[in-house]
């Protein structure tokens, strides 16, 4: 057996594997949005310590933090179900309840730093440059932009989950249309 053979015969068996679970797909879309709010944490936590309501803002934070990892969790307690058997819905419902509320609070703190970012670029436009003052408003307009384009990527990658989670039985089932021929991997007839 040639290596590209053994190669093709790989792919030939992740594909198989994805036949038979199509589910993992989305569940990599829903723990790569979960570790990217959880890698970003340190950013977020900078910025919003600049926020008039600080306590508010922190909990709203430590809100989306939770809620896209239980979700996480629901969606993994769904789609790791071994194959033939029934999938848990209500751990579906769960999971689009969490997202819901998660994508809903994320589309507020977005807004909420759009207008702290407003306010930070109109002192930094008041401060004269060269100054301590000016330094320190240019580190805030930089830390709330980068917080803002962390919430859009939030919200980018969580909708784009719920869409694939969402048409993951249709494409299930277009998968399990799908067949393969028959392979002997010792080149016997």
């Amino acid at each position: 057996m040639t290596l590209k053979d053994k190669f093709l015969f790989g792919l030939r068996k992740i594909a198989i594997s994805i036949k038979r679970n199509y589910y993992v797909i989305p569940l990599i879309l829903v723990v790569v949005c979960a570790i990217q709010i959880m890698c970003s944490l340190y950013i977020i936590s900078t910025a919003l310590t600049r926020v008039d309501s600080e306590k508010m803002a922190s909990l709203l934070a430590f809100v989306v933090c939770l809620f896209t990892t239980l979700s996480c969790v629901a969606y993994l307690n769904y789609a790791m179900v071994k194959y033939g058997q029934k999938r848990p819905i209500h751990m579906l419902i769960i999971y689009y309840v969490l997202t819901a509320i998660s994508l809903t609070v994320c589309i507020l703190i977005f807004i909420f730093n759009y207008n702290q970012l407003l306010s930070e670029i109109a002192s930094l436009n008041a401060s004269t440059p060269g100054t301590a003052e000016y330094s320190k408003y240019l580190e805030f307009v930089t830390s709330e932009q980068k917080t803002h384009g962390i919430f859009l990527t939030q919200i980018i990658l969580e909708v784009i989950s719920l869409i694939v989670v969402s048409t993951a039985p249709i494409v299930q089932n277009r998968l399990k249309k799908i067949k393969f021929k028959k392979v002997d991997i010792n080149d016997e007839k």
